[in-house]
């Protein structure tokens, strides 16, 4: 009577060990990891990188681990997401999305924007997808409103396009870079206000954005000003600006700077081969590692449950993704290239509680799920 039973049990449980097996084989076939440091994978369980000894949390031990969501092909150039679902904006102009947590899901289409998507935003509250294009005249971004995209850049002046677009935490503004200008939004980007303009601050241009996990009105922005890469903390949205100078070789390489979510004071900032941290809001730098000066570093974040960081660009000779992984404080890391990977665009790490992945955007290679 129950020898039915058992025996799809026993196949069961057979697959799921054999669809394991394979997956690491595949993983391991697809990634030559190199340059560890300073114990052959750049962390450890028994000191996860903070000194406070012991396990970490549950990405330990996947830490590194790449998995292919698809679609086939896609040249994906832009990621945002709600607490549902993750989008992903395309060099056609294409907006596609996809749960979060179903396995079997497949992509679905949002419709188009006139060019290729540059960068993506769903506002905080009431969840409105804003979506800039890759184009220097107006208009830079558009809503979906009512089944299509219209633009929604009213206030924003020449000088794009979009470079980014983060939203201030537990407040109500959202903020655009372009190359020129910071703008800010307090009505879910149906108009804007210019906060920041580059000539003004002796700045030749802006380079990246990143928000203050628990300060609403704190922001941090790359810049470049006096042929030299400078870090800008503002305060009140870009009303007030403080001025820092990362003080390190080839500092003037830096294009991303990312802030812990565990510690908001530590910031992380990579660039053309080498990465920085400060341990005090951008007071102090250390040169914590250098790399090839081939390595190419366009953006980052944090694990927001594992607190590790990570940064995604190309190893630019053979163009293949180049992945960094760094332990919680920032001083050990290990250089991932992963082989047929295409270089990677943007990286998302969505703010979600027990959330231990990343998302990444390549040039030809869909979207990937890394645990950092």
């Amino acid at each position: 009577m129950t020898r039915g039973p058992v025996r799809r049990k026993i196949v069961n449980s057979m697959r799921k060990t054999a669809v394991f097996l394979l997956s690491i084989l595949l993983f391991i076939g697809c990634t030559e990891y190199g340059d560890y440091y300073p114990n052959g994978y750049g962390y450890s369980h028994d000191d996860p990188g903070n000194g406070s000894g012991g396990e970490s949390g549950p990405g330990d031990f996947m830490h590194g681990d790449i998995r292919f969501l698809g679609p086939e092909d896609a040249e994906i150039q832009a990621l945002a997401y709600n607490e549902d679902y993750l989008y992903a904006g395309t060099l056609t102009g294409q907006v596609i999305y996809i749960s979060h947590y179903d396995e079997t899901a497949q992509w679905a289409d949002l419709g188009f924007v006139p060019t290729a998507v540059k960068s993506m935003l769903v506002t905080p509250y009431r969840e409105n997808l804003l979506v800039a294009v890759d184009q220097t005249d107006p208009p830079f971004i558009y809503r979906k409103q009512a089944g299509v995209f219209d633009p929604s850049d009213d206030g924003i002046e020449g000088g794009g396009p979009v470079l980014r677009m983060a939203a201030e935490a537990g407040g109500s503004e959202i903020y655009a870079l372009t190359p020129s200008s910071m703008y800010a939004s307090s009505d879910d980007g149906l108009t804007w206000a210019r906060r920041m303009y580059a000539p003004d601050l002796s700045c030749a241009d802006f380079i990246d954005l990143e928000t203050h996990p628990d300060l609403h009105d704190t922001l941090f922005v790359i810049a470049r000003c006096e042929d030299q890469h400078v870090l800008l903390r503002t305060y009140n949205g870009g009303r007030f600006i403080n001025r820092f100078t990362i003080p390190a070789p080839n500092a003037e390489e830096a294009w991303t700077i990312e802030v812990s979510p565990i510690d908001p004071d530590r910031l992380v900032a990579a660039g053309r081969g080498a990465v920085w941290t400060s341990p005090d809001a951008a007071k102090t730098w250390e040169l914590v590692r250098e790399f090839p000066e081939s390595d190419l570093y366009f953006d980052g974040g944090f694990g927001w449950s594992s607190g590790r960081p990570i940064f995604a660009g190309q190893e630019a000779i053979s163009n293949k993704l180049l992945l960094l992984f760094g332990s919680t404080g920032g001083t050990t890391w290990v250089r991932t290239v992963v082989e047929n990977g295409y270089p990677a665009k943007q990286i998302l790490c969505p703010a979600m509680e027990d959330w231990y992945r990343c998302y990444l955007a390549t040039q030809g290679g869909g979207v990937l799920s890394v645990s950092p």
